[in-house]
């Protein structure tokens, strides 16, 4: 009420004071015999401007209380564009000029109308793209194809290669603004908007969907793709950059001369990150994650190579592939070639399905695994009621090395976020490898004490985070801990 108050109290006093000067001028006028010329009927004419110019003002602020706040604004939950209310405004203001032309002067709108009508021809015809984009703008708010807060395409038009993306910013009489993918301010006449096809991203929700390409070779398997570029989704969601609702989705989009052409389509709110940080963090996992798997965008075709053309899909069943990806693990990155080829003969590969558990907390258990595709989760608890996230393993990640070391009680459930492939390392592969290679005691030792030391970096940041943070990094720690003391023990200080 206070509100309403503080917006009408202005006009209200404004036109009570006119009103005033005008009986004050007119009682004089009429009293005093005085003639038309006079001073005072001036005043009285002066008085009978400002009280229709105050009726226009009230008229404008209860618009904006009873029909922009009340019936749009709140109806919809965004702003009203300021362009339409801008028409309505003068539009009032031009109802109170005719009114002051007919009444208080007493002159014919009809004459004036038709002497102006030659020279608004011709200003017409010399600003008629001015009047274009701002009939386009009136059609734009009347219409709303979109509204402020909208993420939208532009496509063909006047620059028919090109597409405009943004953040509807502003619509006014001539143009509209958008806040583009990488943050710029990107001016519109609305003449153009009217003759594009406009993609409305946000409508009939606000999150707006996005797409990415990616071509990769024929002989890859689809279920394969399907299963590590999911995982890259996965991971965009985890760091904030996508949405998890509505789901991200990887589909067959066509088969091209270089290859088959996937489609991923992923949710973006522009309201809380930008389209184009969304972009990179998507991107970013899209190169890593199938980089990480042994997989690799498909080459344009030729028909004669000069080189030993590069492994685009790697098979588990070769040997010598086998060891190229235990070699990309952390703790297996300063071993020689002989060393890999050994363990990788030995290994098994296996692939865990979305939700089965690969290791359980408080089971017996004599091997490791390496993460070669797909998440996995770390949880802790005893059943899955009061269990628990507390990290998660991407491909390249490793796990259960205390187990295979010198075997024992599992200290943690990890169970497989996306469906997954691990390469499973028990303890008699680590002590075959050992008694082989024995400078590869060592070299694992290494690894793990940098390891642990970084462990207890983020272990000391971790502090000042989160409790569940905390209790992350020391589990790690902890398990870090006694894979050192158990090398010191094997192979000594040195």
């Amino acid at each position: 009420m206070s509100r309403v108050i503080s917006q009408l109290f202005a006009p209200i006093v404004l036109i009570a004071l006119f009103f005033w000067l005008r009986g004050i001028a007119a009682g004089l006028s009429h009293s005093l015999g005085l003639s038309p010329a006079t001073g005072i009927v001036a005043v009285q004419h002066a008085a009978d401007i400002g009280l229709w110019l105050s009726v226009a003002s009230l008229i404008n602020r209860l618009l904006a209380l009873l029909v922009w706040d009340h019936l749009s604004s709140r109806s919809t939950g965004r702003p009203v564009p300021r362009f339409l209310i801008q028409c309505a405004s003068l539009a009032v203001y031009l109802c109170a000029v005719a009114v002051i032309i007919g009444v208080v002067y007493d002159r014919s709108l009809t004459t004036l109308i038709t002497t102006s009508s030659v020279l608004g021809v011709l200003v017409g015809f010399a600003s008629r793209s001015l009047i274009s984009d701002v009939f386009s703008g009136v059609a734009i708010s009347l219409d709303q194809p979109f509204r402020i807060g909208d993420f939208i395409k532009i496509e063909g038009g006047s620059t028919p290669d090109r597409r405009i993306m943004g953040l509807v910013h502003e619509i006014n009489w001539r143009t509209t603004r958008l806040v583009t993918p990488d943050d710029t301010m990107l001016v519109i006449p609305n003449s153009m908007m009217s003759e594009s096809i406009v993609v409305n991203c946000s409508a009939p929700e606000i999150p707006s969907e996005h797409e990415q390409k990616l071509v990769l070779d024929y002989g890859i398997p689809v279920d394969r793709v399907l299963r590590v570029l999911g995982s890259a989704l996965h991971l965009a969601v985890a760091d904030g950059g996508i949405l998890a609702s509505p789901p991200s989705k990887v589909r067959v989009n066509k088969l091209t001369e270089n290859g088959v052409e996937y489609k991923i389509t992923y949710s973006v709110d522009p309201r809380v990150t930008s389209v184009g940080k969304a972009k990179h963090i998507v991107l970013r996992h899209l190169i890593d994650t199938p980089h990480q798997a042994g997989l690799a965008p498909a080459a344009p075709r030729r028909d004669l190579y000069m080189t030993k053309m590069p492994t685009r899909h790697l098979h588990y069943e070769d040997v010598q592939q086998r060891a190229w990806l235990l070699g990309r693990a952390e703790l297996f990155f300063g071993l020689e070639v002989p060393a890999l080829n050994h363990l990788a003969s030995q290994m098994e590969v296996l692939v865990i399905k979305p939700g089965q558990i690969v290791v359980g907390e408080g089971e017996d258990g004599n091997s490791m695994y390496v993460v070669v595709e797909g998440i996995l989760e770390v949880r802790a608890g005893l059943d899955e009621k009061t269990s628990h996230v507390v990290g998660q393993l991407r491909p390249g990640d490793f796990f259960g090395e205390v187990a295979a070391l010198k075997g024992g009680k599992r200290t943690a459930t990890v169970a497989a976020a996306t469906e997954a492939v691990v390469c499973e390392i028990r303890h008699e592969h680590l002590m075959s490898l050992l008694e082989a290679y024995p400078e590869v005691g060592s070299i694992l030792r290494e690894a793990m004490d940098k390891r642990y030391a970084r462990t207890l970096s983020a272990l000391a940041s971790a502090r000042a985070v989160s409790s569940d943070k905390v209790e992350e990094v020391a589990f790690s720690t902890q398990i870090m801990r006694n894979l050192a003391n158990y090398f010191t023990r094997i192979f000594g200080s040195s």
